[in-house]
């Protein structure tokens, strides 16, 4: 088995101090780690050994979290893949889902998630 390629993510929701993320799968990986920081590189390991959705429980409203992945299985991990970052909401986004999020350094307001 060779190590797997590098997993994105994207936001599910914000909102009331929580946070989820979905990871991509990626052929080969047994599971994934999710880094978050408050400035870019992400280099916090967040969680480890996780699969594809990942809550963070601990998010402050309005601050801007900077997220990435890597993919694991038995021969190592993968490169980082693109980061993404998230602005943590105060309001719960089943009432009001927004979220700003910044994807290779460009600002992509997104409206009602679907």
């Amino acid at each position: 088995m060779a190590v797997p390629s590098a997993p994105t993510i994207r936001v599910v929701s914000t909102g009331n101090g929580v946070l989820q993320v979905r990871i991509t799968s990626v052929p080969n990986a047994t599971s994934y780690k999710l880094y978050r920081d408050t400035f870019s590189p992400a280099t916090t390991l967040l969680a480890s050994g996780v699969t594809a959705l990942v809550t963070y429980h601990a998010a402050t409203a309005g601050v801007l979290y900077w997220m990435r992945a890597k993919a694991t299985n038995a021969d190592g991990d993968s490169a980082f893949g693109p980061e993404v970052t998230i602005r943590a909401g105060d309001a719960d986004t089943a009432e009001n889902p927004s979220v700003a999020l910044k994807i290779a350094r460009k600002l992509i307001t997104l409206g009602r998630l679907s």
